[in-house]
């Protein structure tokens, strides 16, 4: 079993790895750090998107919507949530109107 403090280095390191990803879209994406105004809200992007980053064994993906949603309501953007499943994979989850949205996009030429 993983003691807290490896725990969390892991999950500051998801959160890196995904704001680096995302900068190859959007080259102004940054990890928030937990003292800073983020409240629920991992990665800053001009993108669309309301990001909260979780790296566990077991994600609870609608706890960790709803902490995105809080914000992401006030920045009038989508919440999704980025997981990282130990031994599972990565995810990505998103409410319904956020997939439609991006479809939308996707259908009308791209973002």
């Amino acid at each position: 079993m993983l003691s807290h403090k490896s725990r969390r280095r892991k999950g500051h390191d998801w959160e890196r790895e995904v704001a680096k990803r995302i900068r190859k879209i959007d080259p102004s994406a940054k990890r928030l750090l937990e003292y800073q105004e983020g409240k629920g809200i991992d990665i800053d992007t001009k993108l669309p998107f309301a990001i909260q980053c979780k790296c566990q064994k077991r994600v609870n993906f609608l706890k960790a919507l709803e902490e995105a949603g809080e914000m992401a309501e006030e920045l009038d953007k989508f919440p999704i949530v980025v997981a990282k499943v130990m031994r599972k994979g990565e995810f990505v989850f998103m409410e319904w109107e956020t997939f439609d949205f991006l479809l939308r996009r996707l259908k009308n030429g791209g973002f």
